[in-house]
């Protein structure tokens, strides 16, 4: 299942069925043909939440989402014998990037043209780094693209419309691992690997560089030769552009103000923590009679539970070191935080008063975290126990008094009785990102959905729906706990998951028709 602000979509046997988010009410229902349905492994929606685009084994089908007035096939031009690693819009609807198998070129797709422009060697190619090796700048949609030839990075922008090469040039890196357009696009963020120390360069859209990070000033009583050691493990941005999180190998986090490439505080996590007026700590506790977890607040000063190593992956200690993830609220005033030494217990920071807002520790690892993108302080969280078990989902809220769990479709179906039945699919679990009150979220486990509503305030009335285009109402009888409602219970299926400057030799750069 896949959402966009409005709409969400449903791929269903061989039609994509789009449906209101309010009201759930079917908008369109598209036909697809039998082989795309089959090996379709990618649905992406446009950026105006007007277009859906169906990848699928070697073409890329566009639809129109609320009717039938637009439809484009495109041959897959990254590559004729193999699927794309990824594909994505644009910052318009008219334009598409794919990436080909192994990452050896880029092919931008102009729909409205019927035109492709090829770059070779980006850096980047698979879905978890992609975003690393590309960014498009805010407002005037120039493309910064990350490459490497002959072990030497580049960096190359594209102009709007055509992608013709503005301008190229080489960053000072040994082995860059991103690019990103920053402060609303008024500067271009590249920094180096974390084997070749802390490096944060900062350049001018021109290619000039402003400014260099090279770690921070004050490691106090930290690690003699701080500075030979290994640098940057993770940079996230927010979403206004104007902060970044940088992660090392540490248990420190570092801020930084990308409007001027200085750094603004280190937030360093405790090994031991004290509650306190202004910090909320909640433990989780065994399940309820209805299978969901409750948490109570600490009282006392405790060291959150260390990571074992029992495990191959863990077993090297350069692996459980450092911040596993950072991310920050859609007005970065808070930053939610896990560490790799530490990755049951979430850390939520408040940057305005620099200081911890909440601690929480969760009986499963802490596996993903997303904030609501336009609500403040809401935060979806993410919890696996094992291989087996599927995954467990909680919002927190610091006006909720305490993460709250959400039901699974798996939780809300008859439990199978059948001997020697096989665990169903992880559950996952996105916002529905959109202004509603209450906030929504989306939660399925590839067969079964859920649309939940996060509130204080009992729902009056469900809306359930099935593969009938009709709705109908029913009313919840009884006092609800406050806390997340289900809104929706859908079944559904889903289609198999694998889920002007001339430019010197190191680019090669070629236009197209499709």
């Amino acid at each position: 299942m896949f959402s966009s602000p409005i709409f969400k979509t449903i791929l269903q046997q061989a039609r994509i069925v789009v449906r209101e988010i309010n009201t759930l009410q079917v908008v369109h229902e598209i036909s697809i043909p039998n082989d795309a349905a089959s090996s379709a492994f990618s649905l992406v929606w446009a950026p105006s939440s007007t277009k859906v685009l169906l990848a699928a084994g070697d073409k890329l089908l566009v639809y129109s989402a609320l009717d039938s007035s637009f439809q484009a096939t495109v041959k897959n031009p990254a590559s004729s014998s193999a699927k794309p690693t990824h594909v994505q819009f644009g910052p318009t609807d008219s334009e598409v990037a794919v990436f080909s198998h192994f990452g050896l070129k880029l092919a931008l797709v102009n729909l409205a043209t019927s035109s492709v422009v090829e770059v070779t060697n980006p850096k980047f190619h698979q879905p978890p780094s992609v975003s690393r090796g590309l960014s498009f700048r805010p407002g005037s949609h120039h493309l910064a693209l990350l490459t490497r030839t002959n072990g030497k990075d580049s960096i190359s922008i594209h102009l709007p419309g055509s992608r013709s090469v503005e301008r190229a040039f080489h960053p000072d890196t040994v082995d860059a691992q991103g690019v990103l357009w920053a402060s609303k696009g008024r500067w271009l963020i590249v920094w180096e690997s974390a084997a070749h120390g802390h490096k944060m360069l900062m350049y001018t859209p021109d290619g000039h560089l402003f400014n260099t990070w090279a770690g921070p000033p004050d490691i106090g009583a930290e690690a003699q030769h701080f500075d030979l050691g290994a640098g940057v493990k993770h940079f996230h941005m927010d979403r206004l552009t104007t902060k970044a999180a940088v992660c090392d190998y540490t248990p420190t986090v570092t801020i930084m103000d990308l409007t001027i490439g200085s750094q603004m505080m280190r937030l360093a996590h405790p090994e031991t923590v004290t509650p306190v007026d202004t910090l909320q700590v909640w433990l989780e506790q065994e399940q309820q009679p209805n299978n969901l977890p409750a948490f109570t607040r600490a009282t006392h000063a405790f060291s959150p539970p260390e990571r074992t190593t029992s495990t191959t992956a863990a077993s090297s200690s350069d692996l459980v070191s450092g911040c596993f993830l950072a991310d920050f609220d859609c007005v970065s005033g808070l930053l939610a935080t896990v560490t790799e030494a530490h990755r049951s217990t979430l850390w939520i920071w408040d940057l305005n008063s620099v200081d911890l807002r909440s601690v929480i520790m969760f009986h499963g690892i802490v596996s993903s975290v997303a904030w609501h993108p336009l609500v403040p302080e809401l935060l979806l969280i993410t919890c696996t126990t094992d291989s087996t078990a599927p995954s467990t989902v909680y919002v927190w809220d610091p006006l909720l008094g305490g993460p709250r769990p959400v039901a699974s479709p798996a939780q809300l179906r008859k439990p199978t009785t059948k001997p020697g039945a096989i665990a169903g699919p992880k559950n996952r679990a996105a916002w529905i990102s959109a202004q509603t009150e209450p906030p929504l979220l989306l939660i399925h486990d590839g067969a079964n959905g859920l649309v939940v509503a996060v509130g204080d305030a009992a729902l009056d009335t469900a809306v359930s729906w099935g593969d009938n285009s009709h709705l109908s109402a029913k009313v919840l009888h009884g006092a609800a706990p406050a806390g997340p409602k289900v809104l929706d219970v859908a079944e559904m299926s889903f289609a198999d998951e694998e889920g002007t400057v001339r430019v010197d030799d190191t680019f090669d750069f070629k236009k197209q028709k499709t």
